[in-house]
């Protein structure tokens, strides 16, 4: 690998490659690392076949796995954080919002999702809180008249493959496909605002790694965005 000034080269000998750098500035260099990890990196062998060169020390096998390792998470780390903090953003694929809306209803009697308030219905009022440049909506649910709602308003709909929440959720993540984030609400928030909306999703930009949602006079709720890792 010649991004290290020495590397490991099969038969057990250390030599400086790849960087247009003298073996002895290499040899500088490993010496000042050792001075400062305090262990050594480099050993020579005493006789033998492999005698008379230098090879790695089990110390120094560890350290470049550890850096490796570290490496790549740091690289991981910077393109999820890079996705959600600029999605939707040129080619950077937006936030993902599943509308879950396959709910029985049981407690209200009726569909309450297309129940109309103030002459529209429910659903609607939580579909206008929706409209964001940062998000990518489907509605998932199993009911024609949501459907139907959905459809004046030129919003995708899914169709989970049962009744359980967990099934609503998958539909809707497999029909946004791979996402920064995934912002989940409940299709009967009206009351649910723009402003409110658009607030999470900052709060989500500012810490990407994290779960966010919204609260109301300290008691937390719904709407609510989760990483677009944990769907990994």
């Amino acid at each position: 690998d010649e991004k290290y000034p020495c590397r490991d080269m099969g038969n057990g000998k250390v030599r400086a490659v790849g960087m247009g750098m003298a073996y002895t500035k290499a040899t500088r260099l490993v010496k000042a690392a050792e001075s400062a990890f305090g262990f050594k990196l480099t050993e020579r062998p005493i006789g033998g076949a492999g005698g008379g060169g230098s090879r790695l020390t089990a110390e120094a096998r560890d350290l470049l796995a550890r850096y490796e390792a570290f490496e790549h998470a740091c690289v991981d780390d910077l393109r999820r954080n890079f996705n959600e903090c600029f999605s939707g953003f040129c080619d950077v694929p937006r936030i993902g919002c599943v509308v879950m809306a396959s709910g029985l209803a049981r407690r209200f009697g009726t569909q309450k999702l297309v129940e109309p308030l103030r002459g529209r219905a429910v659903v609607s009022h939580t579909l206008d809180a929706l409209v964001s440049p940062r998000l990518d909506v489907v509605v998932s649910t199993r009911w024609e008249r949501v459907r139907a709602v959905c459809e004046v308003r030129h919003v995708t709909c899914v169709e989970p493959a049962g009744a359980l929440q967990s099934q609503t959720i998958r539909a809707g993540v497999e029909a946004l496909g791979k996402r920064a984030g995934y912002l989940f609400v409940q299709g009967d928030q009206p009351l649910l605002s723009g402003a409110s909306v658009e607030a999470l999703l900052d709060e989500f930009a500012a810490h990407p790694e994290c779960v966010a949602r919204l609260a109301w006079q300290g008691k937390p709720g719904s709407p609510v965005i989760f990483p677009g890792y944990l769907a990994d």
